[in-house]
């Protein structure tokens, strides 16, 4: 299948530079054949009616890639806020999501989706339970999902959670046409031992995917470690030998210069949450130290509970402001960054040959007119709702600001009654419902 999308906009790649262009975009099934120009060849073989004209009213740049979330936590938000890291997980998170089903976490995933989507997201990584149901819900979604079952594993009762994981391996990955990815997770330093990480990272490599994991992210971490070890968690990781090219790492915001050159060195992935780490008072990673040292960054938004959204333009915005970064680093890091933290290598960049996953931001906003530097548009002056559309593989999965691939309706209705059920089932949030007056 051949479609021709005419006068648009677009961020397009040159020369390892992100820059605006003005011209077409050709595709062919699920990939770019030319930004810029059409190729005359191409150009009679495609019929009228896959030939759309945008009139330059849309901008177009690669689908975003939103790098560490947790999906389905949007049933969570909003429900215990203000609280630093182990004292959030712990005293309110944690008892909650035991009371989760299996249908929950997979309308919870959908939930998490439709505000991908509506955000210009086209991929995402996500660490959370029962991820066999959130490929489920990725599937049915149309966009990309890199996921992976979080682990805690502290003593060999648990060790049967990696057996889990390689099951869902085998069941989902590389379903919704190769969409799907598995990968492995233990949770974090301080929740898993160093025989389980160890036992997680030997399967990951026998499977050859990626070992995503939380790093380094809290005071309280970075105390505990060397209370324990003597040393910083990254250091740890790297005694252990799970650092590597196929590691990704989340937050990586307490770190030594030590520290970084360990990442450098073993060609981890960084993945950064601004909006979290500043919500639960973590402060901010040193990402000019890690672009200085060749680390490749992505951005996440963390899960909706610490964020308290997955909305990935806000995420950006907030990301070029805290790091000091420019906008094209920080749509670099939230487009190619990402896809490369995933093991992508035909993915992130609007560029022939690369898969055809764009977003469409409508130009005619209040707040984008002037719109000025391009760039600077998507990164300072953009919100979620400017993206009119979003093509993954070259198909729409948002037209004109409606999915098109499931009941997005449904799927509030019953997130809304799983939250009504979840509330009543967990005194501790007896505090948020509402008086009666």
């Amino acid at each position: 299948l051949k479609k021709i999308l005419k006068n648009l906009n677009i961020i397009a790649e040159e020369g390892g530079r992100f820059v605006p262009v003005r011209g077409d975009i050709c595709i062919e099934n699920n990939r770019i054949v030319s930004v810029g120009k059409i190729p005359e060849d191409f150009a009679v073989a495609v019929p009228q009616e896959n030939i759309e004209d945008f009139g330059f009213k849309y901008l177009a740049f690669p689908g975003l890639f939103n790098a560490h979330t947790h999906i389905s936590m949007g049933l969570l938000r909003n429900i215990a806020d203000g609280l630093p890291l182990m004292e959030w997980l712990q005293t309110k998170i944690w008892p909650v999501e035991e009371q989760l089903t299996s249908d929950d976490i997979y309308y919870g995933a959908l939930l998490g989706i439709s505000e991908l989507i509506r955000s210009g997201c086209t991929s995402y990584r996500d660490m959370y339970d029962m991820e066999d149901r959130v490929a489920e819900a990725t599937v049915l979604s149309g966009i990309r999902g890199s996921l992976a079952q979080g682990m805690i594993i502290q003593n060999d009762e648990h060790f049967a959670k990696i057996d889990i994981s390689g099951q869902i391996y085998k069941k989902c990955h590389g379903s919704g046409n190769g969409r799907v990815r598995i990968e492995i997770a233990p949770h974090a330093p301080y929740t898993c031992s160093d025989d389980g990480l160890i036992r997680a990272k030997r399967l990951a490599d026998e499977l050859g995917t990626f070992y995503h994991i939380h790093l380094s992210e809290s005071d309280d971490e970075l105390r505990g470690s060397f209370e324990r070890y003597g040393i910083s968690p990254v250091q740890r990781l790297a005694n252990l030998g799970v650092l590597s090219g196929s590691t990704a790492a989340a937050h990586c915001v307490k770190l030594s210069d030590e520290d970084l050159d360990i990442l450098a060195e073993k060609g981890v992935n960084v993945l950064l949450n601004p909006s979290s780490n500043l919500k639960l008072k973590n402060g901010a990673a040193r990402v000019r130290d890690m672009l200085l040292r060749g680390i490749n960054i992505a951005i996440g938004t963390d899960g909706a509970s610490s964020n308290n959204n997955v909305n990935m333009i806000e995420e950006l915005h907030i990301a070029a402001l805290v790091y000091d970064i420019s906008p094209e680093e920080a749509l670099r890091a939230a487009t190619l960054g990402g896809a490369l933290s995933a093991g992508y290598s035909d993915l992130g960049v609007l560029k022939a040959g690369y898969l055809a996953d764009i977003a469409f931001l409508d130009l005619d906003a209040s707040n984008l007119t002037p719109h000025g530097n391009l760039l600077s548009a998507i990164v300072y002056s953009a919100a979620a709702c400017d993206v009119a559309h979003l093509m993954v593989d070259g198909s729409y999965v948002m037209k004109d600001r409606v999915i098109l691939t499931f009941d997005e309706e449904r799927v509030r209705r019953e997130c809304r009654r799983i939250a009504a059920r979840l509330l009543q089932e967990e005194d501790d949030f007896s505090d948020i419902r509402y008086e009666q007056r």
